[in-house]
């Protein structure tokens, strides 16, 4: 999807942009672990990380 007038591309959806950079082999290594919500995903990150965050697949700046 393209922006009006800028010439870039704007992807409104998170989870696809974490797998493109995820896919880029240059970009992996700063891609933090990430995974889609369900209890075995949080079962998992949980039982591997101090602190987990949620955030929705869509939306900016909390909203």
């Amino acid at each position: 999807m393209r922006g009006k007038g800028s010439g870039s591309i704007s992807l409104k959806n998170k989870w696809i942009k974490t797998k493109w950079l995820q896919s880029n082999r240059d970009l992996k290594p700063f891609v933090p672990d990430t995974k889609l919500f369900d209890r075995s995903a949080l079962v998992q990150m949980t039982g591997r990380y101090e602190r987990v965050y949620f955030k929705p697949t869509t939306g900016t700046g909390g909203n």
